[in-house]
């Protein structure tokens, strides 16, 4: 999982959303999407406005999030249900038992 620190960045300057909008000519709704973790998808250009206008790396915006770390917040929900449905996970030893 992704995690957006815009932010926590506006609020170490006592800014908000509409002002960063103005300063980078990105659009409002956009950006409070974006900030907000409520989009899909989202374009190189505003990341390349982001990280000009802050004068930061993509991880000062950004935070990965380990599948470990997604996986003990929720209690090892891959326990309860499959969340690979797709995938037909096999270990080695799987393969070499069904081939004989």
């Amino acid at each position: 999982m992704i995690h957006v620190k815009v932010l926590g960045m506006l609020d170490s300057l006592d800014r908000n959303i509409k002002w960063l909008s103005d300063k980078t000519d990105i659009n409002y709704s956009t950006l409070y999407n974006f900030v907000h973790e409520k989009t899909n998808a989202v374009s190189y250009e505003m990341l390349d406005k982001l990280c000009f206008f802050f004068q930061c790396n993509l991880t000062d915006i950004l935070q990965h999030e380990s599948l470990s770390q997604q996986r003990s917040d929720t209690h090892d929900i891959t326990k309860k249900t499959n969340m690979f449905p797709m995938m037909d996970w096999k270990s080695k030893s799987d393969i070499k038992d069904s081939d004989s």
